[in-house]
């Protein structure tokens, strides 16, 4: 794989030590959002822990909605995670952690809005699928008709997911034979799996810049790859021995600033990206104060 290697000497840690961290969001009011698969959303204003909410499972992903609401991911009794709420989609309403979607699915994982309003996300079938073969699936929910439609059912350990900043592909991580594929997706429809590159080890969590870059977490590299909308390793962001990335988003008030989950330290990082992250969908979720 081609590309420079880079250690980022502004990285900062905003907080540590608060378990497996994953899931970052930025809520578009200087606050950040994000998971511990211990069994918590945490939100974290001015660099602090201001706020913890119980989800009963092992939160991962997180998603904002058009009104502000977060969902979230979660599987359950995996990874060493609480049980004490099943696996599935749920929403935030202050302190409560409401179920949306939680029958059929084994262990989701992450999540994003499309272009048709829908939630996209990933279901691994659980930990024994990091080591073998095992196929997981890619699901949309129409939160308006609680319709769940199966999309694929195919790929190797499904993880993080992205759209390109113009709704035209839907990127998905497949951990397990370590590759990032991407689906062509025009009129709700998504057309034929491609592989979009390879990782050199299991990838997780990404995000994607305005300018069609693709930035995968690579786990077991301690990086962040960065590729080009074509699939061409462009930089590799090295963030230190046993940080563990495992998933990012762009935020602050230019939408400038990466933010990176170091699932190794329990940590969030923040750090200069040098890019803009894309608009997510819906497009106007980042206007606004919410209170997740």
């Amino acid at each position: 794989m081609a590309g420079s290697s880079t250690s980022w000497p502004e990285v900062r840690a905003l907080v540590e030590g608060l378990g497996f961290t994953e899931g970052p969001l930025w809520l578009g009011d200087g606050r950040l959002a994000f998971t511990s698969l211990a069994g918590d959303v945490i939100t974290l204003g001015d660099g602090q822990v201001e706020r913890r909410v119980a989800t009963g499972g092992g939160p991962t992903g997180l998603a904002r909605g058009a009104g502000g609401e977060v969902f979230l991911a979660q599987c359950s009794g995996l990874w060493g995670a609480p049980s004490a709420a099943p696996a599935g989609i749920y929403r935030l309403e202050g302190d409560a952690v409401v179920p949306v979607v939680t029958a059929g699915l084994s262990a989701p994982n992450d999540l994003c809005f499309g272009p048709d309003g829908r939630l996209y996300f990933t279901d691994p079938m659980g930990e024994s699928a990091l080591a073998r073969p095992e196929p997981g699936r890619l699901f949309a929910y129409d939160l308006t008709r609680g319709a769940l439609d199966l999309l694929d059912d195919g790929l190797l350990f499904p993880n993080g997911l992205a759209f390109d900043p113009a709704g035209t592909v839907l990127y998905v991580c497949e951990t397990q034979p370590c590759r990032v594929v991407r689906y062509p997706w025009a009129d709700g429809r998504l057309g034929a799996r491609e592989q979009f590159c390879t990782t050199p080890a299991g990838g997780d969590g990404m995000a994607v810049a305005d300018d069609g870059t693709v930035w995968v977490c690579v786990n077991p590299a301690d990086a962040v790859l960065v590729f080009s909308p074509e699939g061409s390793l462009l930089q590799t962001v090295y963030l230190g021995e046993g940080s563990y990335p495992s998933n990012c988003c762009f935020g602050g008030a230019e939408l400038d600033r990466l933010y990176v989950t170091a699932a190794g330290r329990g940590a969030v990082l923040e750090l200069g990206a040098g890019a803009r992250g894309a608009a997510l969908y819906p497009r106007h979720a980042r206007v606004g104060v919410v209170h997740p």
